[in-house]
C-alpha cells in the first residue's frame, strides 16, 4: 500500500442507522475510503456491477432483505473474487461462523462489538485476509502470516480428516461415526490442535483448516 492510497470499502446493511453510524466513524480515517454505500445485497451488487472503481474490502451484514449476506457473497465471490469480505453481523454461533467461512468471508465480528474494534479489523482483513480476535492466537497468527508450511507439518493424517469435518456442519459424535473412531478418540485430536496452536474453539479450527487450505472453500 503505497504512502497516499486508501483501502477501499463498501458497506451493505439494510439498518440506515447502522450503516450510517459505521461510515461516519470509518470516514473519520485518513486511509480509509467509503466509496458505496447499499441498503441491502442487490443493491451493494447493482453498485458494483455499475462501479469503475471497485472496493476492496465489502462490509455484509448476514440478514438482509432481497439478497442476505451469504447469497452477495457468492455474487461477489463468482464476479470479483479479489475482494474482500467482512461480515458485521448478530449471529456468534459457530456453525454461522463455519458457514460464513467455508464459503469465503475473510472474517467476522459481531454488531455487539466496540465500534473501535471494526477499524482493526479492517486492517487485519487488508493486511493479512482474515480477521477473527476472539479465537485466533498471537502464536498462530504469526504462523498463518509467516510459515503456512511449516504449521502444517505438525499435523498428522487424522489430524488433517479431523480438520476438514471441523468446516462442517456435522457435530463431534457425527465426525467420530465418519472417522470410525469414538468420541474420545475425536477429544484427543481437538485437544492435541488446541494446544499445539493456542486455538480454544472449533470456529479457531475452522479458520485455522481455512487459511492454511487444508480445507478448500466451496466458492
Amino acid at each position: 500500500m503505497l504512502k497516499d492510497e486508501k483501502i477501499s470499502i463498501a458497506i451493505a446493511e439494510d439498518h440506515a442507522i447502522v450503516r450510517d453510524t459505521i461510515c461516519l466513524y470509518l470516514g473519520a480515517y485518513k486511509n480509509l475510503n467509503i466509496g458505496i454505500q447499499a441498503c441491502n445485497g442487490r443493491d451493494l451488487v447493482h453498485k458494483l456491477n455499475e462501479s469503475k472503481n471497485l472496493p476492496d474490502i465489502c462490509l455484509l451484514d448476514i440478514e438482509m432483505p432481497k439478497l442476505n449476506g451469504f447469497e452477495t457473497m457468492k455474487e461477489i465471490r463468482g464476479k470479483w473474487p479479489q475482494i474482500k469480505i467482512l461480515f458485521l453481523t448478530m449471529y456468534d454461533n459457530e456453525f454461522t461462523v463455519i458457514k460464513l467461512l467455508q464459503n469465503g468471508a475473510n472474517g467476522y465480528l459481531t454488531k455487539n462489538s466496540p465500534i473501535t474494534e471494526l477499524y482493526n479489523a479492517v486492517l487485519e482483513v487488508y493486511f493479512t485476509n482474515y480477521y477473527h480476535s476472539k479465537i485466533i492466537s498471537k502464536t498462530l497468527s504469526h504462523y498463518l502470516k509467516e510459515n503456512r508450511q511449516s504449521i502444517a507439518l505438525d499435523i498428522n493424517g487424522k489430524e488433517y480428516e479431523f480438520l476438514t469435518y471441523c468446516c462442517t456442519d456435522l457435530s463431534y459424535k457425527e465426525i467420530a461415526d465418519k472417522m470410525s473412531v469414538g468420541i474420545r478418540t475425536i477429544d484427543g485430536y481437538r485437544e492435541a490442535l488446541f494446544s499445539k496452536f493456542k486455538i480454544t474453539s472449533r470456529i479457531g479450527l475452522a479458520m485455522f483448516a481455512v487459511q492454511t487450505g487444508i480445507y478448500k472453500r466451496i466458492v
